[in-house]
């Protein structure tokens, strides 16, 4: 279990002053703070955890710990924070500078990694050939056009297509080649099925 689990099962069971640093805590922390850094780096996760730790009550853990969550939760919110209810606003850097809305920092986006791909059209009459993914990856255990390295001769391109992942984005060629050239060893194991299947 993560260390913010772990100190919520010591708090709430056992009355340890643990902290808590879940996504509504990080949210008032940040903007208590004016906290430069997006929430999710190394260098702010540190400095949070260092601000629960000595935030955290001695006396009533669970209570001080379920409160700073419902703040975070009812008051301190995303988006629209009610800073006239909140019961820290005159310590909140953000509240002083009226910059709520800029913290925390937003996480900063990595571009998604484009993948090419060539995938082939197998066709007789109105069927085509789709084989069974296997390994690993989004597409185990699909069906879909078969894939090539690199695209015979007398293949013809007859479409595109783009789609996002969470962690990648693939660009896909599609190649129409023809069959009745084609010998048995040169076309992959599948299953042909018609167009509407």
């Amino acid at each position: 279990i993560g260390r913010s689990t772990a100190g919520a099962i010591a708090r709430f069971c056992f009355q340890i002053p643990a902290p808590i640093l879940d996504g509504n805590v990080r949210r008032v922390f940040a903007r208590l703070v004016c906290l430069p850094d997006p929430e999710d780096s190394a260098k702010a996760v540190k400095m949070l955890w260092a601000m629960a730790e000595e935030c955290v009550s001695r006396r009533e853990p669970g209570i001080y710990n379920q409160a700073l969550m419902d703040l975070g939760a009812m008051v301190c919110t995303r988006s629209s924070p009610h800073c006239e209810k909140c019961p820290v606003r005159s310590f909140c850097k953000a509240h002083e500078q009226g910059q709520t809305d800029r913290y925390p920092v937003p996480k900063v986006k990595k571009p998604l990694p484009l993948i090419e791909r060539s995938m082939i059209l197998y066709r007789v009459g109105d069927r085509v050939l789709l084989v069974h993914r296997e390994g690993k990856g989004v597409w185990r255990g699909l069906w879909s056009l078969p894939e090539a390295d690199e695209i015979p001769p007398n293949a013809q391109m007859v479409g595109e297509f783009s789609h996002r992942f969470t962690h990648y984005a693939l660009h896909a060629r599609v190649f129409s080649v023809p069959v009745g050239r084609r010998t048995a060893s040169e076309i992959p194991d599948g299953r042909w099925v018609s167009r509407q299947e």
